[in-house]
């Protein structure tokens, strides 16, 4: 059987120090296909230090253009890039600025979409930046229109609609994760321990979590926090946080330590405006550790309240605390969430997504 040549064009690659949610995604998909059943290459954007070619776990990984305008790179070179190269197929990977690839090759193009900002990006950046990001997605309707594409979650692909692109073109292929990896350990959990996982950026609402924890403890002294992940908005969440005994900053950690501190977690907390889907909360729920989570788009796909978590309005104070103290103080419920949750997390594994993704992608090829 032919093994079709595959080009996914991600903004970033999995070594990118800023590599996060949709480079995992992409690299846990596609270095499974790259194993089975096509042949990967992939083309991102330059790092500090990076190498122009390398290959990660098999796939070959391009380097071009700069941090900020791979976009203007992929519009002007792309053809020069493709050229030779006898690609069957290209992977639009739309995160962060999107790319119009299906406008700029006659290759077939089909498109893979994680989380669209929209107005969220004015809680992360600057106004003139942000206006950049949401006009650039403003074009995705016009931009995309006939394009055969899918999406992390029912969220993200009614907005797509929404804006535009034919449902009839779309599917879902949500996120998975290793359910090998993260699996329960309960005897770990430390009674009345807060977790949040997660690049730490303004927009994903970050400093929500050092409020809900001084509310919190007023009601329950005993409690404590721990906050990981690495990001720009680091700096000023720890001094917030320095304020409050009991919560601990530890910036970036790796994969191990993070399972750690799913499994010690009696809840996980995820106060984000807006996201694809959350991988996050689906770990969490593997290792048992049932979800608190904003009622925002991608949130309300990966947290259904009272089978592996809860739900509360966005930015809501009084509801958070509310909901929170009530799950740590119900021992007997806080447990039926957890066993649900993992139940829960065990239909979202990396190879379900790649044989959907397989199937999605063998529609186009001949």
């Amino acid at each position: 059987m032919k093994r079709h040549k595959i080009l996914v064009v991600n903004w970033r690659d999995i070594n990118n120090p800023e590599a996060g949610g949709a480079e995992v995604h992409y690299h846990e998909i596609f270095k499974r296909l790259n194993r089975d059943s096509f042949d990967v290459t992939v083309l991102a954007s330059t790092f500090e230090g990076c190498e122009r070619e390398s290959v990660i776990d098999g796939i070959p990984v391009s380097r071009r253009g700069s941090r900020l305008l791979f976009n203007y790179w992929i519009y002007a070179n792309i053809h020069r890039f493709i050229k030779g190269r006898n690609f069957d197929l290209i992977v639009d990977d739309v995160n962060k600025i999107p790319f119009f690839l299906s406008r700029l090759t006659r290759k077939p193009v089909v498109s893979i979409f994680h989380h669209l900002f929209s107005s969220s990006i004015f809680h992360e950046c600057s106004f003139i930046p942000a206006m950049y990001v949401w006009l650039s997605e403003k074009l995705i309707g016009p931009g995309y229109k006939n394009s055969h594409f899918s999406a992390v979650s029912k969220s993200t692909f009614d907005e797509l609609v929404g804006k535009g692109l034919k449902p009839e073109l779309g599917t879902i292929i949500h996120n998975g994760i290793d359910l090998q990896r993260y699996t329960p350990k309960r005897d770990e959990m430390v009674p009345n321990h807060l977790l949040f996982v997660g690049r730490i950026k303004k927009y994903k609402n970050t400093a929500f979590l050092i409020p809900l924890f001084a509310e919190l403890k007023k009601r329950i002294p005993e409690l404590t926090m721990t906050i990981a992940g690495g990001g720009d908005y680091l700096p000023q969440l720890r001094q917030m946080a320095e304020a409050h005994s009991g919560i601990t900053v530890t910036g970036f950690v790796s994969e191990e330590e993070k399972i750690r501190l799913y499994r010690s977690a009696a809840l996980f907390v995820n106060p984000s405006i807006k996201e694809g889907w959350s991988i996050t909360n689906i770990e969490s729920c593997a290792c048992g550790t049932p979800v608190l989570a904003s009622d925002s788009p991608g949130l309300r796909d990966s947290v259904k309240s009272g089978l592996n978590g809860e739900l509360f309005p966005y930015n809501d104070l009084t509801s958070c605390v509310s909901k929170a103290e009530e799950l740590l103080k119900n021992s007997k419920k806080l447990s039926e969430l957890s066993f649900c949750a993992r139940t829960f997390a065990e239909q979202y594994s990396w190879d379900r997504s790649a044989a959907e993704t397989t199937e999605f992608l063998n529609r186009f090829l001949k």
